[in-house]
């Protein structure tokens, strides 16, 4: 793609397209958040909190893979939403269709990121979430798997351009595929130490701030009492456990960038503050709702502790 912007060089049209990647990562983070926030004002106050993390928006004019990353995740969490949303009103053929779609999109990511595969136990969820949409009889079922297995499959076949590339250097295919496809270089970083204090209390503090990141957890419980947003919450909680419990065992330096899945789920999550400040008086509603504002703008303070 980013030879198309034939006007930049190749670095700095990589660079751009992070940026373009980023923008479009903040933007469905606030369509999602507006459908059960009830507040344009809530939702931006989620894009503000997920945009403005360090680890995230260090990476948004950079040539990385995490900005693109975090709009496939920001992506599938919008139709996960939808799924859980639609439980009950909409049709079994529609939720069906938006669940093949939620499946390419997450064969598109992990085409993109082998650490995709942290999303199957929320996509789990979503299948049982959604069993009784499925078809009545084994030979339409069979189909429907077939047809989602496809789907997931598909853009795997991004991956023969690597071998295209590296065996004509004489790797051998088995080499291109366990150190490059699926990442085996990178093994030695796993379970070398586990950083229970850095994972779970320093990194999550210096991105959001200590406030911001309550207020997100509070917002993400009061999700779960609501029907429309119950599940949907669900989800959210075991992306952020999945990707929190890797963080846990992958020993890097950059170990925040793992944690942008994270941010996601905790920015979503701060969206959630508007099922309760919805129902305060007036008056009440725009403080509640000017202070979760300010609370999210918290992050550009920590710029400059967090990167220096």
């Amino acid at each position: 793609m980013g030879q198309a912007l034939v006007f930049l060089t190749p670095a700095a049209a990589l660079n751009l397209l992070s940026a373009v990647y980023s923008a479009a990562a903040a933007a469905v983070i606030f369509l999602t958040a507006r459908r059960y926030a009830r507040s344009d004002a809530l939702a931006a106050a989620a894009c503000f909190l997920f945009a403005l993390a360090p680890a995230f928006w260090s990476q948004s004019s950079v040539a990385e893979v995490y900005s693109l990353g975090a709009l496939f995740l920001a992506l599938a969490s919008y139709l996960m939403f939808d799924l859980t949303r639609d439980l009950v009103q909409a049709s079994a053929s529609r939720r069906r269709g938006r669940f093949v779609l939620l499946l390419f999109v997450v064969g598109l990511s992990l085409a993109h990121h082998r650490t995709t595969v942290l999303l199957l136990p929320a996509l789990l969820l979503t299948v049982w979430m959604v069993r009784q949409s499925l078809p009545d009889d084994w030979q339409s079922r069979l189909a429907f798997g077939a047809r989602i297995t496809a789907v997931a499959l598909l853009p795997q076949t991004l991956y023969a351009y690597v071998f295209l590339r590296l065996l004509p250097q004489g790797i051998p295919a088995s080499d291109v595929f366990w150190n490059t496809v699926m990442g085996r270089t990178f093994a030695g970083s796993l379970g070398r130490q586990v950083r229970w204090v850095e994972v779970l209390w320093r990194i999550p503090e210096r991105q959001l701030g200590v406030a911001s990141l309550a207020l997100a957890l509070v917002g993400l419980g009061l999700m779960t009492r609501v029907r429309a947003s119950r599940w949907f919450a669900v989800l959210l909680l075991a992306i952020g456990v999945a990707n929190l419990a890797f963080a846990l065992v992958y020993w890097v330096p950059d170990v925040e960038v793992f944690a942008i899945p994270t941010i996601v789920v905790l920015a979503l999550g701060l969206g959630g503050l508007g099922l309760w400040i919805i129902r305060l008086p007036k008056p009440w509603r725009l403080v509640a709702t000017t202070f979760v504002l300010g609370l999210s703008l918290v992050p550009l303070s920590r710029r400059s502790l967090v990167l220096g």
